[in-house]
């Protein structure tokens, strides 16, 4: 009780009720139980789990904040390779890159209440994208696409004239890309 009650504290939680308390408490456990588990597999040397602002969150509450809206694509708009890219032979793959040593991605960033995921996706791979080219390492504005790649359906959807993209109400990173590509930023 002591650690969920910590919990409450660093993420200034309050519930309504004493059900909505013990219902919050319950989930939190569950979550524990889980970083618990995790700590003792062999992932737990690549990577570590932590409670955070979702540890007494339903399965539902999460999703709900999530805001990846994949739309079927028009096959006769889909990218092409315009690089003419060579694959190497007989070069040894690495089984794993930690881009933080690389300087490659930054801190992690919190998207609050906002349904833009899908605007972080693309930041996260243009900033790292920008770091192994030019060598500097910079973080790149999400409201940017949250403000400017809105209720655009101009990207080769199948579903168009409706838009790809609605701000905090969710879209798809490949719109971002695009927008991006098109776009002085």
């Amino acid at each position: 009780m002591t650690e969920f009650m910590q919990y409450i504290g660093e993420h200034q939680k309050s519930y309504a009720s004493m059900e909505e308390f013990q219902a919050r408490m319950k989930r939190w456990h569950g979550a524990d139980k889980y970083i618990k588990a995790h700590a003792l597999t062999k992932d737990a040397e690549h990577f570590s789990v932590r409670h955070n602002k979702f540890s007494d969150w339903t399965e539902e509450e999460y999703k709900g904040m999530l805001g990846l809206k994949r739309r079927a694509r028009n096959p006769d708009m889909l990218w092409t390779n315009q690089k003419n890219e060579t694959m190497l032979q007989g070069v040894p793959v690495p089984t794993s890159i930690d881009w933080r040593e690389r300087h490659a991605v930054t801190p992690v960033k919190d998207q609050g209440a906002c349904g833009s995921c899908w605007t972080f996706a693309t930041t996260a791979v243009l900033e790292g994208a920008h770091a192994r080219n030019t060598g500097q390492l910079l973080s790149f504005s999400e409201q940017l696409f949250v403000s400017c790649v809105k209720n655009i359906s101009d990207y080769g959807y199948i579903s168009e004239p409706q838009p790809c993209c609605g701000g905090c109400n969710g879209g798809d990173y490949d719109a971002s890309f695009a927008w991006a590509g098109n776009n002085s930023i």
